[in-house]
């Protein structure tokens, strides 16, 4: 395949300097501050390739591109006017001759300027293409291919692939005319014929899957009839009938469950409640009876520290002066330690009376929280 590349780029108008642009072989970068004019040299560009598009405004005074490209056999210059559909093409290459050049879209006496681009890499006779799904087809052009030579600086940031044209009818010509450029593959009429011929067998095998659907189809069909006509004599709406019926019975079973989980649980909770003021005031009921064992044993000893001092007998008369000693009439603490000592253990009575009460309660409570969370079986 032919190469070429761009010599230089220039842009002419009446009353201006001609702004000039070179390149040379291979890559070229072209930098600079925003809005000074790089993406209009890209324009003018695809312009002269045969883009519709204007590069830039009529207001500044500029109405001529002129494109010199050189190629592996000679060089040409393409000029095309502002708003206008031809080009003028003065060249020196084989095959490409100088002249007016149709650069529009739609038909035209003139030769398409598209046929000197594709001459230039080598494509002196354009293939034909397919177009569409019906295997149409059309003649390979130089706009078709556009996407691989010329990447529009939009599209860079979209999700589709920069390759593809925007338009979806344009993207089977492109994938054909990619396919010619890469293995000499085109449609010519003999491929017609065959597709014709491929499309008559695809329809007559799609119609042959088709029947023997509509058979299996008819099958199953009968299959059902039997299958249903074995229920008759069954009264389908009084069984659904009763399965609604069953329905409300079970739904109405399941509120008064819900109802009685619930109330089950309030009773959890307050007998839980109860159990743990119940343990604090027997822990404290405890302590108390403690305490009196304490004061009782207490009291006790005392107690019988008095009788074993009563039991002693008294010397009547003095062991130095053999005097006769006076009686001791101090009062005895006999009576009033019987009474304490009474009155501790009528309480501890009476506490341990308590402390058995409040431990069949703690009992009874405990019986009742094991029922609620593991209820008998109904």
């Amino acid at each position: 395949m032919k190469k070429f590349h761009i010599k230089k780029i220039l842009v002419s108008g009446a009353g201006h300097e001609d702004a000039v642009i070179t390149f040379s072989k291979g890559l070229n970068v072209i930098s600079g501050p925003s809005n000074t004019g790089k993406s209009c040299v890209l324009r003018c560009i695809y312009y002269c390739f045969g883009g519709q598009e204007k590069p830039f405004d009529d207001s500044f005074g500029y109405t001529t591109i002129k494109l010199f490209i050189e190629a592996d056999d000679g060089e040409l210059i393409i000029s095309r006017e502002l708003s206008s559909n031809k080009a003028e093409v003065t060249s020196d290459v084989d095959n490409i001759n100088s002249g007016t050049y149709f650069a529009g879209t739609g038909k035209s006496k003139l030769q398409p300027l598209s046929e000197v681009f594709l001459s230039l890499i080598g494509i002196d006779e354009p293939p034909q293409v397919i177009k569409n799904k019906r295997f149409e087809t059309n003649t390979m052009s130089w706009r078709m291919i556009s996407p691989l030579y010329y990447l529009d600086e939009d599209k860079v940031g979209t999700k589709q692939s920069v390759l593809f044209p925007e338009q979806n009818t344009a993207k089977t010509a492109f994938l054909s005319s990619l396919i010619f450029l890469l293995h000499g593959k085109s449609s010519n009429n003999e491929d017609a014929v065959d597709s014709k011929e491929m499309k008559t067998a695809k329809l007559q095998a799609i119609q042959e899957y088709a029947h023997a659907g509509i058979e299996k189809i008819n099958t199953r069909l009968n299959q059902l009839e039997e299958f249903l006509s074995k229920f008759q004599d069954i009264n389908i709406e009084g069984q659904i009938s009763s399965i609604l019926e069953d329905l409300q019975l079970t739904e109405q079973k399941f509120i008064e469950a819900s109802n009685t989980s619930s109330a089950l649980y309030a009773n959890l909770d307050e007998l839980k409640q109860k159990q743990a003021a119940d343990n604090v005031l027997f822990s404290r009921y405890e302590d108390l009876r403690t305490q009196l064992i304490s004061d009782l044993n207490r009291l006790s000893f005392i107690h019988n520290g008095e009788m074993v001092v009563q039991s002693i007998d008294k010397p009547s008369r003095c062991p130095f002066c053999d005097a006769p000693l006076t009686a001791d009439h101090a009062k005895s603490h006999k009576e009033s330690l019987e009474a304490e000592l009474a009155k501790v253990v009528t309480q501890l009575n009476g506490l341990e009376g308590t402390l058995s009460a409040l431990k069949d309660e703690m009992d009874a409570d405990g019986l009742s929280v094991s029922e609620l969370k593991y209820p008998p079986d109904h």
